[in-house]
């Protein structure tokens, strides 16, 4: 087991020293992305595809917003900036290592007995009532006539306010129940299924709020992927995996359909709209960043403001979004959606080594998480809710990477533990209540007949 661990590590920096030089001696644009794909390539052979580990769908994830942008200036779709270096692709690749080496590819097999059921009608409980919350705010929305999604944030009711909120609480609630269910009756409950996926479609189709949407996706992808797959690559989950990549350019078209009737428009080409919809921003920001004079111009402050912001400290402590500054700075105003780049906030920071502590920080807060999945069904869903993040953080900062892991996930998790253990002691107690009582009843019965 060892040696057949250190081959894979040998491998993996053979793989690690050919994309490095080969896009350091190459000039072409398309050369630099090919000499790229190879080390995410190798990473996924590795681990057998299994997608359940980070060396697959990180790798895939990160490679697709890596190439993003140089793939745009290819076939010159890009816009904002049309310069592009070949230092983009080797710091991005350079962090990309870092990750898999930090995180190597030992994999984790799944199995029934390895989780410890936690009490499912509570949690069934729970779901259907955060679900009739979340259906209520959808409604308000509705009917409310809001034309964009900052104002339905601005504007809404405190019904809105929560409901749009405690959306993430009933996606883990519902991966919960689905394990538990699967793990007990080796299949999944599909009216929670379609509830779940109509209630996050809700949302995106009258908010435009898409990332709650995929988050949904994937979850329900991943779930499948485990369990009903038995973590092996069938047509099911590759239809799955690919009809969620075509779902983005198709949804940043009818973005707005629902709240303002009109589409967006997008190129002809179905390869650019994917790369242009979202996978471009966080290599043409990096590159934005690296051109600019803004090297450790923040000298490390914006780690501390991410930190605050996922420990939700940011009532109490100032704590500025770097991604905003990014936006006012470098674009016009009132111009949202540009999004940022979470390699970017390191150069900003410290330069070229702030871009390595970023990969370190990721590389390590990944290890754990896939690491103590195995535990129990908590340690796997909050596993299984970060993988989105870790995705979408791609095109972010480090304040939306910890922010839903910490002060989202984890918190809603500890309380849904604690609701647990409460509501077995009050079982508990009720039992012994009703013993108490039955015994009582007992002995006086049998003091009457003694009389």
């Amino acid at each position: 087991m060892e040696r057949s661990i250190g081959l894979k590590y040998v491998t993996l920096l053979m793989a690690i020293c050919l994309s490095s030089v080969g896009i350091y001696f190459t000039d072409s644009v398309l050369m630099n992305i090919i000499y790229f794909c190879v080390l995410p390539i190798i990473a996924v052979v590795l681990v057998r595809g299994d997608l359940a580990h980070p060396y697959t769908w990180y790798s895939i994830v990160y490679t697709l917003y890596a190439i993003g942008y140089p793939v745009t200036y290819l076939f010159e779709s890009t816009y904002d900036i049309y310069i592009y270096t070949k230092s983009l692709m080797l710091v991005q690749i350079i962090a990309l290592s870092i990750i898999l080496v930090i995180v190597g590819p030992t994999r984790i097999s799944f199995h029934k007995n390895v989780f410890k059921l936690a009490f499912e009608k509570r949690n069934k409980t729970l779901f259907y009532v955060v679900l009739i919350l979340v259906s209520m705010s959808v409604l308000e929305v509705i009917f409310k006539g809001y034309s964009h999604k900052v104002q339905i944030y601005e504007q809404g009711s405190p019904i809105v306010q929560i409901g749009f909120r405690v959306i993430l609480l009933l996606m883990i609630i519902y991966a919960i129940n689905q394990t538990i269910t699967f793990i007990k009756n080796e299949k999944f409950n599909n009216k929670e299924l379609f509830a779940f996926i109509l209630i996050t479609f809700g949302i995106f189709y009258y908010s435009g709020e898409r990332d709650l949407f995929l988050r949904g996706l994937i979850v329900i992808l991943f779930l499948y992927y485990i369990f009903s797959a038995k973590q092996k690559i069938n047509l099911l989950t590759i239809i799955m995996g690919i009809s969620s990549l075509l779902l983005i350019p198709l949804m940043a078209k009818f973005k707005y359909f629902g709240l303002t009737g009109n589409v967006s428009k997008s190129d002809g080409n179905f390869l650019l709209s994917l790369f242009n919809s979202e996978f471009a921003s966080a290599s043409k920001n990096l590159q934005i960043i690296l051109l600019s004079e803004y090297n450790s111009y923040f000298g490390g402050q914006s780690y501390i403001w991410g930190i605050i912001r996922g420990l939700n400290l940011d009532s109490i402590f100032t704590a500025p979004s770097i991604m905003s500054w990014y936006n006012s700075t470098f674009f016009e105003e009132n111009r949202a959606g540009q999004g940022f780049s979470i390699l970017a906030e390191g150069y900003l920071n410290n330069g070229y080594s702030g871009i390595v502590f970023i990969a370190v920080s990721i590389g390590l807060i990944m290890k754990l998480l896939y690491r103590t999945s195995k535990i129990n069904v908590y340690f796997f869903v909050y596993y299984l809710s970060a993988i989105p993040i870790f995705m979408y953080s791609l095109r972010a900062d480090l304040a939306n990477l910890l922010t839903p892991l910490i002060g989202q996930n984890l918190l809603f998790l500890v309380l849904l533990l604690i609701f647990n253990s409460l509501s077995r002691e009050f079982k508990i107690i009720t039992k012994r209540k009703n013993k108490s009582k039955q015994v009582i009843v007992l002995e006086k019965v049998g003091k009457c007949g003694e009389s």
